[in-house]
């Protein structure tokens, strides 16, 4: 140990030089350290956010396209409905026409009014029957224009749910189109 003071001093400061390195060192790694975890932090929210992002639109793709289904269904029941409703004014015109046939013209082929003209007969009775062949026929035109009335309405009842799928698949295209996207930035962040 042969080492003088001021050796021993120099050899001191050289090893608290050393040590102020070292201590600067571990701060700078320590910040590095710290700003890493950080970002990892940052990342790892960022990378739950997506998730639930991508959870939260795939219910709504599922909801839209039970709604599709929906929408197809009011379609087709009521293109059934107008179906059934042509079918309807279809027998009710063969009906008034066949109908309009046997009352002009009876049996004999004589028309129906003339034979109430004949002897003995009275012209209450004429105005009679052609009041009820009137009230018949008032009748049956009030029910076809009913139906027809019921078809378009029907027929916009029906235009109505095929816009509200049209806008149902628009929308699923778009909830597709960014679950995709999120997908993607999901695989990017990973």
């Amino acid at each position: 140990y042969g080492e003088t003071a001021e050796e021993l001093k120099s050899s001191l400061d050289s090893l608290s030089q050393k040590i102020d390195a070292l201590d600067a060192e571990i701060k700078a790694y320590n910040k590095k350290i710290s700003e890493t975890q950080g970002a990892a932090k940052t990342l790892k929210q960022a990378l739950s956010n997506l998730e639930l992002r991508r959870s939260v639109l795939l219910k709504e793709i599922k909801n839209t396209e039970l709604r599709i289904g929906k929408a197809e269904q009011n379609i087709s029941f009521t293109e059934n409905k107008i179906n059934t409703t042509e079918l309807t004014l279809d027998k009710n015109k063969i009906a008034l026409a066949e109908s309009l046939r046997s009352l002009d013209y009876g049996e004999t082929k004589i028309p129906q009014f003339v034979k109430v003209l004949a002897p003995n007969a009275k012209f209450s009775d004429a105005i009679d029957y052609s009041r009820r062949n009137t009230e018949i026929s008032n009748a049956i035109n009030e029910k076809v224009q009913a139906l027809i009335d019921t078809k378009v309405s029907l027929s916009v009842q029906k235009a109505s749910y095929q816009q509200h799928k049209d806008t149902l698949l628009k929308l699923t295209e778009k909830l597709t189109d960014q679950k995709e996207l999120v997908d993607e930035t999901s695989k990017d962040k990973s």
